[in-house]
């Protein structure tokens, strides 16, 4: 796959009117975008995962956009099975070369070419998605190479979101369990439940990163979301009657709910967190 500086807004252009035309799925957007950066960053942009690793016959890319998406796929499975790509964090590459897998359980693919809106995530999470953004616009402006939100440019914004997928993605059952528990989170947004944190001072920012920035245990996201209210509203008065409106919203017993209270602030037994888990995420 030769490349130069001079090309890169041609590759880039073709492999968006593959994904533009629907002729390549996401997967292949995805692998050959990732190359096409992987190779302008590093002169020996891949190697070996071990000795016994078999090599592959590179293509130019004018003989991958001749090529067929079928025998594309087929490259790419045996690249992930042989090579890793130099730069690129495990959690990243895990979602390359688990794609198929995570397939069996969602639809994945979620590529999109715009920054999507904290709510726009969180509706993904609860069918089961991850949204992945290439910012192909950034490419024609010749700004790719500037900053997105808070990471260092276009690409390193994708290799972000696709750390997420993983942290989504990693099992089965944390899948299924985020999955769950964000479909929570959706029902505390339409009962207008985080509107009114913010209108009480809760911090807006903090509330938006755990609906769409926060791929983590469900125990760990509750515990965060208990934690922001804490320490942002002071009154224990007002503070117990959010706590009795998510009750409400959630429809939490009276042990489930107390079991809910004690969250950052007494110890929980690993009983306790059965039996919250089983009423939440039934």
């Amino acid at each position: 796959m030769p490349y130069s500086q001079k090309n890169i807004q041609e590759v880039i252009d073709a492999i968006e009117e593959k994904w533009a035309k629907k002729i390549w799925s996401d997967f292949l957007v995805s692998c050959f975008y990732v190359f096409c950066e992987s190779q302008q960053r590093h002169r020996k942009w891949w190697q070996k995962k071990t000795r016994d690793s078999l090599l592959l016959d590179f293509l130019s890319w004018e003989e991958i956009f001749k090529t067929s998406p079928f025998l594309l796929e087929n490259w790419c499975q045996n690249f992930f099975l042989n090579l890793r790509i130099v730069g690129i964090s495990g959690k990243a590459y895990f979602v390359l070369e688990k794609w198929q897998w995570c397939e069996k359980y969602t639809n994945i693919p979620s590529l999109c070419s715009f920054i999507s809106t904290p709510e726009q995530v969180l509706e993904n999470q609860v069918k089961g998605q991850r949204p992945l953004a290439i910012l192909f616009s950034r490419y024609k402006k010749e700004n790719a190479h500037l900053p997105v939100l808070n990471k260092k440019d276009v690409f390193n914004f994708f290799l972000h979101d696709l750390e997420h997928a993983a942290n989504f993605f990693q099992t089965p059952e944390v899948f299924l369990s985020q999955k769950k528990f964000f479909k929570r989170i959706k029902e505390l947004k339409e009962g207008h439940f985080f509107e009114n944190l913010k209108k009480a001072g809760v911090s807006s920012h903090k509330l938006d990163y755990l609906i769409s920035d926060m791929n983590s245990h469900w125990v760990h996201m509750l515990s965060f979301l208990k934690g922001t209210v804490e320490e942002s509203l002071s009154s224990l008065q007002v503070r117990n009657q959010f706590w009795q409106e998510l009750r409400e919203i959630w429809e939490l017993n009276f042990d489930s709910h107390k079991i809910f209270l004690k969250i950052n602030s007494e110890k929980i037994t690993q009983e306790e967190y059965f039996f919250l888990e089983k009423k939440l995420l039934q």
